[in-house]
């Protein structure tokens, strides 16, 4: 019976050390972003705060990092600020994702983040001549598209370099016929998934974060990631990612979007980067996209996927110098 008592005491004791967290609380599930936590660098630009930082010296030439997504954040980008030992570097978190201010569905479009790429081209650009430089990579190099489609002629005035690596899709057609998704049935992450949907809803940003962060993790096996350097994440935008997808399309279902009306207006050389193992962005597809711009150099990268920027940063860099010292 003493036992009893002892063993019933140390239950209980244990229950009441335990402390129960809410989920929707900043900071439990996944990181607090700009909003909940002011230790983060931030900006303020186009009525939103950014998750944004910067590297080396302002006085020397600016670039601009645009990272994946949509719903990504910067953080495999940085690998690349390397940079910064010859030029400005400013990287962020895009409108809703990452670490910076999540919004509602009504607050995401193209427009506004062609507003946000513009203001923060005027903010760190020195002077009303000054052009900046731009590193894109997958859905970065659509953001970019779209900014420079709206307006090649301001474009031209506000950017020298454009490197735009893996690029997603600049026409819905295109999109409509890449092989992103392989579902395994049989695959751990979806049984991760399914379960972790029995016990937490998508009522919040914080629990639609999460829920996404897991369903996201290995459902592109063609663009090959490194399973040995995988490419880190702080937080991915799942709002921005589902209006994104679902925005332009037809009462078909179809995706009817067109970013390339205007783009043989942009004369600047742009280059494409792109990874050798990618199975989703293949040289047939890369043909087509570069057919886009008027002046277009493609560089491969050997031996990596769609996480390239991180996994074989240095060979990208030295790419990325001997374009910009052109």
């Amino acid at each position: 019976m003493k036992e009893v008592i002892i063993f019933s005491s140390l239950i209980a004791l244990l229950i009441a050390s335990c402390t129960i967290l809410d989920p929707d609380d900043p900071g439990n599930l996944v990181p607090k972003t700009v909003d909940d936590d002011p230790t983060l660098p931030s900006i303020e630009i186009n009525g939103t705060r950014l998750h944004a930082e910067t590297f080396g010296n302002p006085s020397n030439p600016v670039v601009i990092f645009l990272h994946g997504g949509p719903g990504g954040d910067y953080r495999s980008l940085l690998r690349l600020k390397d940079l910064q030992d010859e030029y400005f570097l400013v990287f962020w978190d895009q409108r809703g994702t990452g670490l910076s201010r999540r919004h509602n569905p009504r607050d995401i479009s193209v427009d506004l983040y062609i507003a946000d790429l513009d203001a923060i081209i005027n903010k760190y650009r020195r002077t009303y001549s000054d052009r900046v430089n731009l590193i894109s990579h997958s859905w970065g190099g659509q953001v970019v598209t779209f900014y420079i489609n709206s307006n090649p002629e301001g474009a031209l005035q506000k950017i020298n370099k454009v490197v735009l690596s893996d690029p997603g899709p600049f026409t819905g057609a295109r999109f409509a016929s890449m092989p992103i998704l392989a579902v395994d049935l049989s695959a751990e992450w979806l049984n991760e998934l399914l379960w972790n949907n029995e016990f937490i809803s998508r009522d919040s940003h914080e629990r639609y974060d999460y829920s996404f962060m897991i369903a996201a993790k290995d459902v592109t096996p063609k663009y090959h990631f490194s399973k040995v350097d995988p490419s880190p994440k702080w937080r991915i935008g799942a709002v921005v990612n589902a209006t994104f997808l679902e925005s332009g399309k037809t009462s078909q279902g179809n995706y009817s979007w067109n970013w390339t009306t205007n783009l043989s207006q942009f004369t600047n050389k742009v280059l494409f980067i792109r990874s050798g193992l990618n199975e989703v962005h293949t040289p047939e597809y890369f043909a087509e996209q570069m057919s886009d711009y008027p002046n277009a150099q493609l560089v491969t990268i050997e031996g990596v996927g769609h996480d390239m920027p991180w996994v074989k940063a240095e060979e990208y860099l030295r790419v990325v110098r001997a374009y910009f010292a052109e």
